[in-house]
């Protein structure tokens, strides 16, 4: 953790920014590695280890499920990953491919040069290790994970092969810790869902937005209104994770009801899977596939699922949201 990171956090207790480090051990006097974090207001102290900043002191009982949850699934890890963390998310695996395109559309969407961006359920920090090499000036990774391999502790890695540093602090994405009007940017990729209140996450992201800043959604589950999908067999669900899968009409009124204006995109992994007929988007897109691929096929049919049609594609299949959500620019005085 470096001291910056003052500037943008709260007292996750008392709401208070009247924060100070006391540093324990510091690598090359610039990331403090062990200390603490004191709040002036209430005296409470947050712990620093291995450069995260401890600001969940007591997760709540579904923080603590999901926590367990991912340890239960992934199982041992070994320094013999260094090599998938460095190559992510461009591994040749179908959840992955799917990940890599979703991601690489919206950074290439929206500039990410000199903007401070938070990165909300981060996990492994590749994502912010990304954008930071799309040049962001400062990227915040929050997650409840921190072990490596599978949590914020990855980041080391980065900036071991790299030199980009990526600030980390354990956090709940339902009470982000974070000073109002902060960031200009706030990623959330594939984690909104694990929430069981997306309304309160998005009010926290549009409070931490400054004026003119954006919230990226990108690759999160959203059911059909006409063909449920079932999420009793997913394996996360089986180990206790916290999976959930909304509507898109949740997702799009929860972003106007924080003060933010929504937008949707159809996402890329859709456009390449229905390009090569793949059986992993037909899987993807349940029954409303067939009609859905039909109209793709003619160069009319592929306007209007990029345009018009686009929000009956999100009412009827099970896909994935790509969603702009920005903060109006206050006209000044």
């Amino acid at each position: 953790m470096r001291e910056e990171v003052l500037t943008y956090v709260l007292c996750p207790h008392c709401g208070s920014s009247d924060l100070g480090v006391i540093a324990e051990q510091r690598n090359c006097s610039v990331e403090i590695r062990m200390g603490s974090v004191v709040c002036g207001h209430c005296r409470r102290n947050f712990p620093i280890r291995e450069g995260i900043l401890g600001f969940l002191p007591r997760p709540s009982v579904v923080a603590q499920r999901e926590i367990a949850g991912w340890r239960a699934m992934l199982g041992e890890t070994s320094d013999s990953l260094i090599r998938t963390m460095l190559s992510l998310p461009y591994l040749d695996d179908d959840i992955w491919v799917t990940t890599a395109a979703n991601f690489d559309q919206i950074v290439e969407m929206v500039d990410a040069v000199g903007k401070r961006v938070l990165d909300i359920g981060a996990g492994r920090a590749w994502s912010s290790w990304r954008v930071l090499q799309a040049g962001a000036a400062y990227v915040l990774a929050t997650d409840i994970m921190t072990q490596r391999y599978i949590g914020l502790e990855t980041a080391d890695i980065y900036d071991e092969h790299s030199g980009l540093y990526i600030d980390r602090a354990a956090a709940d994405m339902n009470q982000l810790p974070l000073q109002a009007t902060s960031f200009d940017l706030v990623l959330v990729n594939a984690s909104l869902h694990h929430s069981p209140g997306i309304q309160a996450v998005m009010k926290g992201i549009a409070r931490v937005l400054d004026d003119g800043g954006a919230a990226l959604i990108v690759g999160e589950p959203v059911r059909s209104m006409l063909w449920p999908h079932a999420l009793t067999e997913c394996p996360e669900v089986v180990h206790g994770i916290n999976e959930h899968a909304y509507l898109a009409f949740t997702y799009l009124w929860a972003a106007p009801a924080s003060g933010l204006f929504p937008s949707v995109c159809l996402p890329k992994s859709i456009e390449m899977g229905l390009d090569q007929g793949s059986p992993v988007t037909a899987q993807e897109l349940g029954p409303a596939y067939a009609a859905i691929a039909r109209i793709w096929r003619h160069r009319v049919g592929r306007w209007a699922l990029r345009g018009f049609l686009l929000p009956v594609l999100y009412a009827v299949a099970n896909t994935l949201l790509f969603m702009v959500a920005r903060k109006l620019r206050r006209t000044p005085r």
